[in-house]
């Protein structure tokens, strides 16, 4: 099973990294397809083996020469092993259902309010709800600011209209059956974080004051005293840390976006100037039978600022890859 899921999970893995910063949709379409792939990795590997009737040339051939091969695990050691990961998968599915019953208990006694509906065991609104998914909002939304309430309805009608309490169940279950598996965690993250940012974004477009919107999710959190009952829905407090999120929020995407498109103009440029100047000759041309000293000391001059240009230009393009690179990869 470990085998079947790394196979798996790799592709999707550098599809994400490469959309990181290029595709949020297709990045977050990678994490979603690794997610339910890994859910259903272990009963893949249930499906009994089909024989079809290939084989491959010299794999039953003699070897020519062994080697000392380690002992393969015994039945008792793979029973110990199948009873650790029962207890481990059981316990994370149990806890999986209590946030989900709990997500389900909130929806059942909250009352109905505008487009969404009031509760008084929330302090901040979430999105509940798998399959039906509704707006939850706290007990003191009915003395919120006109345009709070829209930042906060807007935020959570993308993350109903995204079916994000689904999706972030899917990760959950991946995260329950696959939980040794370190990419499992890191899908389920992975839908929780762009799942938010994306929500951000549909909230920034209503409002249309990126300021504002950040002094929102800032009231929230600081109206936060104490821990969460656990709870399968979409916060406007979860995703990545509060600090960065604050950061993409104020920072508006096209220059996000701009930053890497003018990275990739200034490396063609370089690259192209490398290229053009590499075309040239170092040796200085032959000195022409009558020259004075104004032009000799023209054509030094010349030459000395060529390799200044050159040296300049070699520089730039290896600190613009460096950066590109490692801003690719940056969370």
């Amino acid at each position: 099973m470990i085998v079947t899921s790394t196979l798996i999970a790799l592709p999707l893995l550098a599809i994400a990294l490469v959309a990181r910063r290029l595709r949020s949709d297709l990045e977050e379409a990678a994490w979603r397809l690794m997610a339910v792939a890994l859910l259903a990795a272990p009963f893949i590997s249930l499906l009994p083996k089909i024989d079809v009737g290939f084989s491959i040339p010299f794999v039953n051939a003699e070897p020519l020469f062994t080697l000392n091969q380690p002992e393969l695990p015994t039945d008792s050691d793979s029973s110990i092993f199948a009873i650790v990961y029962g207890i481990v998968t059981l316990f994370l599915l149990a806890r999986l259902s209590i946030a989900c019953a709990s997500a389900w208990k909130l929806r059942r006694n909250a009352q109905p309010f505008a487009n969404a509906y009031v509760s008084r065991s929330l302090r901040v609104p979430v999105t509940a709800g798998i399959f039906a998914p509704a707006i939850l909002l706290p007990s003191d939304a009915a003395t919120w600011s006109a345009a709070k309430l829209a930042a906060v309805l807007a935020h959570e009608q993308a993350h109903v209209s995204r079916r994000d309490p689904l999706w972030r169940f899917i990760g959950n279950g991946a995260v329950a059956v696959c939980w040794f598996h370190p990419l499992a965690w890191l899908a389920a993250r992975s839908i929780e974080r762009i799942a938010e940012e994306r929500a951000d974004q549909e909230a920034v477009a209503v409002t249309g004051d990126r300021h504002e919107y950040a002094n929102v999710i800032l009231d929230f959190l600081r109206s936060m005293t104490g821990n969460h009952g656990r709870l399968l829905a979409a916060g406007m407090l979860d995703g990545r840390a509060i600090g960065t999120r604050i950061d993409a929020i104020l920072q508006p995407a096209r220059t996000r976006r701009s930053r890497l498109v003018t990275r990739i103009l200034l490396a063609t440029l370089v690259a192209g100037a490398i290229l053009m100047t590499g075309m040239t000759k170092d040796d200085k041309p032959q000195a022409q039978p009558v020259r004075t000293a104004q032009q000799q000391r023209a054509d030094e001059e010349f030459f000395r600022k060529r390799d200044e240009i050159r040296n300049f230009v070699r520089e730039n393009i290896r600190n613009t890859t460096r950066a590109f690179f490692r801003g690719l990869f940056r969370r």
